[in-house]
């Protein structure tokens, strides 16, 4: 079976002192996840990899999710939609390259999606639409819309958080190799319009979107990294972290 690659980000902000992400609700029309609450992302395509070719190169920490981790925390669930466990799956590692071309997608997916523009220098209010309206038309490739617009991604705040492969689930299943990053968000930073594949955003800590949301209403992966998040981010936890 076929595994495609995708990219997910975590955007993440301090509101009052209290860690918050920027979860999506996917429009019921589109084919993946229909209506499930997210983190922004999607497939990689090869403009992505044409515009890393591009960039300098970056070293990237491996993050801290791991696909065994996640499938033994997450038995529970796996058993209640399989009635069984799905096979352990290790993958090759990603280069630093590999990583460097999917965190292009995942910034790509950001700003299509939700008008977030991981840019430099950063572009005006009209610029920033601009490029999300040609992005989603897909009238234009991103290594051209860079040129046209006279601006470099900026990855810089970019980390990787980790990897998740969907396991087999069945012959229906659509496979994802996914990688995960994660970048804060600045106050002063504007965000743009939600686009038409995402029907509604919303800031809240991962204990508030673990209360509010049904686990119906989260994939798999979401639940796991929602309560990863909870318990690295509890203020027991996070002495001594940068």
């Amino acid at each position: 079976m076929n595994i495609g690659r995708a990219a997910s980000i975590i955007v993440y902000r301090q509101n009052g002192g209290r860690p918050e992400v920027f979860l999506t609700r996917r429009s019921r029309r589109v084919k993946s996840f229909p209506g499930f609450w997210v983190f922004p992302g999607g497939k990689q395509d090869a403009g992505d990899i044409a515009v890393a070719h591009s960039l300098p190169p970056q070293v990237f920490n491996p993050g801290f999710i791991f696909q065994p981790v996640f499938q033994e925390a997450m038995a529970e669930e796996f058993q209640q939609m399989l009635g069984t466990q799905p096979d352990l799956e290790i993958r090759p590692a990603f280069s630093d390259f590999e990583w460097l071309s999917l965190a292009v997608t995942a910034a790509r997916e950001l700003w299509e999606e939700t008008g977030m523009a991981l840019s430099r220098p950063a572009l005006d209010e009209a610029s920033s639409a601009a490029v999300q309206a040609r992005l989603l038309e897909q009238a234009d490739g991103l290594q051209d819309l860079l040129a046209q617009f006279a601006f470099a991604l900026d990855l810089s705040a970019v980390e990787v958080a980790g990897r998740i492969t969907t396991p087999d689930l069945g012959p229906h299943t659509r496979r994802f190799d996914t990688a995960f990053f994660m970048v804060p968000w600045p106050d002063k930073r504007v965000r743009g319009a939600l686009s038409k594949e995402v029907e509604a955003g919303e800031w809240l800590s991962p204990e508030e979107a673990l209360r509010q949301f049904a686990p119906e209403q989260l994939a798999i992966p979401t639940q796991y990294i929602l309560r990863t998040l909870h318990e690295r981010w509890a203020p027991q936890n996070m002495e001594g972290r940068g």
